[in-house]
């Protein structure tokens, strides 16, 4: 018997890292190493400015550097000349630097907005601004979900729960609760949140990262517990009742629940294990006395 929170949360697949890259120079982009999609290695070259004369200048400066070395070495230059050649070269190179985009870690391309020819320039979309290149890397994914103010204090680190990805698969994911954010949010007024973070415990394909997901997350489980499917429950909190089949009669029968989900709910008094109980049916108006004919089924 699991209880669940009270609400599902819902959640966002997300990757542990992300990347959004641009140039810190500027000019036209004159290379494009990659396409949308591709995996890359950290430090390879993604794009490039135009940049011949750039590396002339570094390849220059080195040489000078290079020459401004051994001059030292054999007691012909000062120290502070070496240092500015030194320094010559740092700054050339930084320039350089400027105009090549390089991966920072091992990942793969899930966005690429360049143009061979172009100069790139922020790029807004729906008032939002548009990488240049977004990378994202290659490590199991994470799932950040919302759950709602009640269910904060329920919710532990090490909490079980089954994560359900429509875009992936229907099959829920058993995964794990890593982080709860003791802060609500109340950036929507109706809808008072904390941020929780959960970790599938077994990724046989990597979840595609922004994919959105549905969280059960599971505050309590008892292994024996006599439950009956949850809409066979009726009242409110306080006066809970089932109506047990009885002679062929409908009996209102007062039950004390105890956990539960969204599908089956415990019963701590007001049944006996094997007693039935009828389950809501549009064709029949529950009271008490109704003489009813039903068919047993299988619980749980």
């Amino acid at each position: 018997m699991r209880q669940l929170c009270r609400q599902s949360a819902q959640g966002t697949v997300e990757a542990l890292q992300v990347a959004v890259l641009s140039f810190a120079g500027t000019g036209r982009v004159e290379k494009i190493q990659v396409h949308l999609g591709d995996i890359v290695k950290k430090g390879q070259r993604i794009a490039n400015l135009e940049n011949k004369d750039a590396q002339a200048l570094v390849n220059q400066v080195n040489n000078d550097f290079e020459t401004s070395k051994k001059l030292f070495s054999e007691g012909l230059i000062s120290k502070a000349a070496l240092d500015e050649a030194k320094k010559t070269f740092e700054v050339a190179k930084a320039n350089f630097d400027k105009t090549e985009m390089i991966a920072p870690f091992d990942g793969q391309i899930s966005e690429l907005n360049l143009q061979i020819g172009e100069t790139p320039t922020a790029i807004l979309t729906g008032g939002t601004q548009k990488a240049a290149v977004r990378i994202v890397d290659l490590k199991p994914r994470i799932i950040r979900g919302q759950i709602d103010e009640i269910d904060l204090p329920k919710v532990k680190v090490g909490a079980k729960a089954r994560v359900r990805i429509q875009s992936v698969q229907a099959q829920a994911i058993e995964s794990v609760v890593t982080k709860v954010i003791p802060y609500i949010s109340t950036s929507k007024e109706q809808e008072r949140t904390a941020q929780v973070e959960l970790h599938p415990t077994k990724q046989d394909n990597l979840l595609p990262a922004g994919a959105s997901a549905d969280i059960e997350i599971i505050v309590s489980e008892k292994a024996q517990a006599l439950s009956v499917p949850a809409r066979a429950i009726f009242g409110v909190t306080g006066k809970r009742y089932v109506y047990r089949v009885s002679s062929g009669k409908l009996e209102k029968t007062d039950v004390v629940p105890g956990v539960g989900n969204y599908e089956t709910m415990e019963i701590l008094q007001g049944l006996k294990l094997g007693e039935m109980v009828a389950l809501p049916s549009e064709s029949v108006e529950f009271r008490q006395g109704v003489k009813v004919r039903g068919t047993r089924i299988a619980w749980p």
